[in-house]
């Protein structure tokens, strides 16, 4: 009596071996699935999917480096990969972003005031004082007071409309970081030169995993500073702001089994540069950001 060929999978066609298909991992089901069937699967993933991210945060939070080197090790399934860790922390600090409220500042005291965007006093020594200035037609513009005063001009345009210009910078900042992170993973490479075995797609892993450590501190720093009260901020904010060089130190040295300390060095020459790269980039897209003139 020869055995019935098994039934071929679903989704790829594949025969199937077991529960689960060899090559695309689709469950063996019928076509139709009743409404139990289908509500255990929806709850089924998202409980799943909670579970496995919120392991998958305290193990990176925990033991820097942990989810790096089983991620670079071949055990990808049973952790978040890298780079939906970053997606989803990325979409939860835009999220807490968009929650701020910017307003026009007339009418607010000069304290609250200088939260918003105020426009620059980039006035000429000529229009500062009158009485001293030369004639019009001998006045010569130079380059710089020119820059300044279309500085001045888009500074006034960005002052009537601050919720569209803080929208605009939020778009190109969530656009940027997709170029920052790459560079962060430069910065670790050239670190790392030494290293035959040492590989670009290792530093991204540990890029991404930085960059959500970042993420974390900037939404704990948010957090801190819409409680009620003041002083909020006072202790756990410096500690809090170096947690990440510190986190980055733990990783490379469990990645690369370096020392404490050089791996600490490392981890603040890089944070260092990076950071001012970030710095650079910031201002550019603050000037990118502000209405034309």
């Amino acid at each position: 009596m020869t055995e019935s060929a098994p039934p071929p999978c679903l989704n790829c066609g594949v025969p199937l071996q077991g529960t689960y298909c060899h090559r695309c991992g689709q469950k063996a089901q019928n076509r139709r699935l009743p409404l139990k069937a289908l509500l255990h699967d929806v709850i089924h993933d998202l409980l799943h999917l909670d579970h496995k991210f919120l392991e998958s945060m305290w193990l990176l939070v925990r033991r820097p480096g942990f989810l790096a080197e089983e991620y670079l090790a071949g055990r990808r399934v049973r952790h978040v990969p890298p780079f939906r860790l970053y997606v989803i922390t990325s979409f939860a600090l835009f999220l807490a972003f968009s929650f701020i409220k910017v307003g026009n500042s007339q009418g607010k005291p000069a304290k609250e005031r200088s939260g918003n965007i105020i426009a620059l006093n980039t006035s000429t020594p000529s229009e500062a004082n009158p009485t001293k200035a030369e004639p019009a037609e001998k006045a010569k513009e130079s380059k710089a007071d020119s820059l300044a005063k279309d500085l001045n001009a888009r500074a006034k345009l960005a002052q009537k409309d601050p919720e569209r210009f803080y929208r605009t910078f939020l778009s190109n900042l969530s656009k940027s970081l997709f170029v920052l992170m790459p560079l962060f993973a430069a910065l670790l490479l050239l670190l790392h030169l030494r290293r035959s075995e040492s590989l670009f797609v290792d530093h991204m892993v540990v890029a991404l995993h930085h960059h959500v450590i970042c993420f974390l501190a900037i939404l704990l720093l948010m957090g801190l500073n819409a409680l009620p009260g003041d002083g909020w901020g006072c202790i756990p904010g410096p500690l809090i702001f170096f947690a990440p060089p510190l986190h980055l130190a733990a990783t490379l040295q469990r990645l690369y089994r370096r020392g404490w300390l050089r791996s600490l060095a490392k981890a603040v020459l890089v944070s260092t540069a990076y950071g001012f790269i970030v710095s650079v980039v910031l201002l550019g897209l603050l000037w990118l950001s502000l209405p034309k003139a």
